[in-house]
């Protein structure tokens, strides 16, 4: 921990400044780790208030209000730490990532830039820029990134950079590339959720459905609840004709998706976000009518919401209105392309429009 100068005035009860500081961060990390997120960032905010000059102190509470998802106080502790100590790169990647889940993609690429000019060798630094390079689909650069951070760690755990480079090379339609990076990476992890799924996506457009399930049994054997691997089980079973079984994995990849969306409104309630809150509670009572005069209120309120047109989508599903679902899951992925609730709420949609009417 870097402590200002002038801390070593001993106080009343007979500790100095720097101790009470070390005492504060070490509750606050404490409260921290037990999900004790306000308790942790009243402990870092009263060793803040005692030392407003160590940078270490925001850098901790900025990482507590990234974990409640309150970015831009985040941002405001970066920022204070990057004036006082503005040549230490990492504060620019812990910034970088925050903008990057902000989707404020540029602002994150020009951190972890910055972050690379501090410290040429900063694989952290080539990963996060190829991250938001990915989330901005600037896929190339992103690939180029990420191969710069493979080359900055010849002989080091690099599964998981294989693993985000192999994505974008998917992205690319570069699937051979995707499919080697992706096989790289199990051989070292052994056995990686990201990468057997994404190889099972592989798989499947292949047509070697056999070996897309022995990749969907893999990533699934401590999680069941993916939501990803329900839509590539769900993919399987449409191909194969059997639509009973892709309309139920779809179904259940939504549901979960959407529990995560909502989970997601809640930490992080605005006003568009109350109207879709009520218009998904509106949904679990079967009042889709409300549901989906709430949600358009929410759409119209922050109409770049892909979730939001994703949801509105879910509901007029269930009320078999398949054009107006296809629709609002287009608009979804117009805005977000990859969203997964989009991906899988316009599969199920097709899945319906074309097949359940038969049964």
């Amino acid at each position: 921990m870097i402590l200002s100068l002038g801390l070593l005035f001993i106080t009343g009860c007979g500790l100095s400044i720097e101790e009470q500081v070390k005492s504060l961060c070490r509750q606050g990390e404490a409260a921290s780790f037990h999900g004790y997120y306000d308790d942790a960032i009243s402990k870092y905010t009263e060793a803040i208030e005692l030392d407003p000059n160590n940078p270490d102190t925001y850098v901790s509470r900025a990482g507590i209000y990234n974990a409640k998802e309150l970015f831009d106080k985040a941002i405001a502790d970066y920022d204070r730490a990057i004036a006082l100590k503005p040549g230490e790169d990492v504060l620019y990647l812990h910034r970088g990532g925050t903008y990057d889940e902000m989707g404020r993609y540029d602002d994150a690429i020009a951190d972890y830039t910055k972050a690379i000019e501090i410290y040429p060798r900063s694989q952290h630094g080539y990963r996060g820029r190829g991250d938001a390079h990915f989330h901005h689909q600037l896929y190339d650069e992103a690939i180029a990134d990420y191969t710069k951070a493979v080359e900055l760690n010849p002989y080091g755990n690099k599964y998981y950079i294989l693993i985000a480079r192999g994505k974008a090379f998917y992205e690319m339609g570069l699937v051979d590339k995707a499919f080697d990076d992706c096989s790289k990476a199990i051989e070292k992890e052994t056995y990686d959720d990201e990468a057997n799924l994404l190889r099972a996506k592989i798989y499947t457009d292949r047509g070697l459905y056999d070996k897309a399930l022995a990749d969907l049994e893999w990533a699934t054997r401590d999680d069941s609840t993916n939501a990803e691997a329900f839509n590539i089980h769900g993919i399987i079973c449409q191909k194969m004709n059997r639509s009973k079984e892709a309309v139920s994995d779809f179904t259940k990849a939504i549901e979960l998706e959407i529990a995560k969306y909502y989970e997601t409104l809640v930490k992080n309630p605005s006003d568009a976000h109350a109207f879709i809150i009520r218009g998904l509670r509106y949904r679990k009572k079967d009042l889709h009518d409300k549901a989906i005069a709430s949600i358009s209120s929410g759409i119209e309120q922050d109409p770049k919401d892909a979730l939001a047109y994703a949801c509105r989508g879910v509901v007029h599903l269930e009320k078999e209105m398949y054009d107006k679902a296809i629709n609002d899951f287009n608009k979804s992925l117009d805005i977000e392309p990859e969203n997964p609730l989009g991906l899988v709420g316009l599969e199920l949609s097709k899945v319906k429009k074309t097949f359940l009417r038969a049964f």
